[in-house]
């Protein structure tokens, strides 16, 4: 059976849930994108630093560690965000009090 136009869209719709979770895709999104820089830049400066300073694989290995701690210390940010029993880390509550939620 098809529908009209409109039809049973406005049962399913809540605001409260739709915002909520607009705000938890937009600090995945930034945390997501602040994994993948950190990363790029750490692990990027390391290559860079060996070619420059012929000292391949040490600055490699130790930019990519740098790297792999950032990102997993934003990970566990994100986490934190999810979770409504703990409070958000340093970079939650940045996120979150720009957006107007959630600010302990």
């Amino acid at each position: 059976m098809l529908r009209s136009e409109g039809e049973g869209l406005s049962e399913q719709f809540d605001p409260e849930t739709s915002e909520r979770d607009l705000h938890s895709i937009g600090v995945a999104s930034t945390l997501g994108f602040g994994i993948a820089l950190s990363l790029a830049i750490l692990a990027g400066g390391g290559v860079w630093l060996d070619t420059r300073f012929d000292t391949a694989p040490l600055w490699s290995l130790i930019g990519l560690l740098l790297g792999m701690i950032a990102a997993g210390y934003q990970l566990y940010e994100l986490v934190l965000v999810s979770r409504r029993d703990k409070p958000n880390g340093p970079l939650g509550r940045k996120i979150s009090s720009r957006r107007g939620n959630r600010s302990n």
